[in-house]
């Protein structure tokens, strides 16, 4: 329900464009990440773009709340994707192919208010994140 309920959010109250969005989009990696291999399978949640294509913001959602909150207190703490415990940053490490400008963590009791909104930046085989206080609004 997270998964829903953040994306509708985002073009019900938010602004974002349905046409220049995705919903449960499955990939596959072109290279090798931290924990994945090279063509190994994943799911992106939601994605909504901007006019050129490029991921302007995407949806992570889970079904614990209280997973997506230990999520957001690593990158919180930690920051940088490479130095996440393992088992975190294989949940979020899709970033380093896909580069959002914007990454939305949910899960029951995050989507409203949006308690976990990270500016993401993509460099040099690595992330970081910076929390932002709360969903940006869609690029024109």
């Amino acid at each position: 329900m997270p998964h829903i309920a953040a994306y509708a959010r985002a073009i019900l109250e938010h602004g974002y464009s349905q046409a220049r969005s995705s919903f449960s989009k499955y990939r596959a990696f072109g290279k090798d990440a931290i924990t994945r291999k090279k063509g190994t399978g994943y799911e992106t949640d939601a994605e909504f773009y901007d006019k050129s294509g490029s991921i302007w913001r995407h949806v992570e959602a889970k079904s614990d709340g209280k997973y997506v909150d230990v999520i957001a207190e690593q990158i919180d703490s930690i920051g940088e994707l490479r130095t996440l415990p393992p088992e975190t940053a294989k949940e979020i490490e899709y970033v380093l192919e896909l580069a959002p400008k914007y990454i939305w963590l949910v899960g029951p009791g995050s989507v409203d208010p949006a308690k976990h909104v990270f500016a993401v930046h993509v460099q040099d085989g690595t992330a970081s994140f910076e929390r932002v206080p709360g969903v940006p609004p869609p690029t024109n």
